[in-house]
């Protein structure tokens, strides 16, 4: 992971050239982003040999614990997808009902199940990262209202 910080900061940082990441800040949105990039793209290459059973240290004093993953992802190609639903849902909770000591007044979940509501729902999350400086811009628009109520729609970032 170190390698691919070292080799992949300085294109990052030219890349939003005049635009500074202030290194090691992860409240900047421009740290944040590649920190996050070099987290995934660890991830990603570790992914597909992963320990069903490892150890994992824990806290300052590093206690080291034995951590068996959940059996229904013994399959290491389910993890991916597994991965992605965990962090949506924990972004959006602190999106949603605030983290830490930060309130984002995000949307909270529909009361019905509507595309409207839905499409409005991504709008406001959206306008959360733009004010928090995790996009610059954003644009939700409906595609293609469908029957029965669903539809599709685009995010421009």
């Amino acid at each position: 992971a170190f390698c691919l910080l070292c080799s992949e900061y300085q294109p990052y940082v030219l890349s939003y050239d005049p635009l500074k990441p202030a290194q090691g800040e992860l409240s900047d949105p421009l740290y944040f982003d590649f920190i996050s990039f070099a987290q995934y793209a660890t991830i990603s290459r570790e992914i597909p040999d992963a320990a069903v059973v490892f150890e994992e240290r824990d806290g300052a004093e590093g206690t080291v614990k034995v951590v068996q993953r959940d059996p229904s992802l013994r399959d290491n190609k389910l993890l991916p997808g597994a991965l992605r639903v965990r962090v949506g849902e924990l972004i959006y909770t602190g999106i949603a009902y605030g983290f830490e000591d930060a309130v984002f007044n995000g949307p909270l979940p529909c009361q019905q199940r509507s595309f409207e509501c839905a499409v409005a729902g991504v709008e406001r999350l959206m306008q959360v990262f733009v004010e928090n400086g995790y996009c610059i811009k954003a644009e939700v628009s409906e595609v293609e209202a469908g029957s029965g109520g669903g539809g599709r729609f685009r995010v421009r970032l």
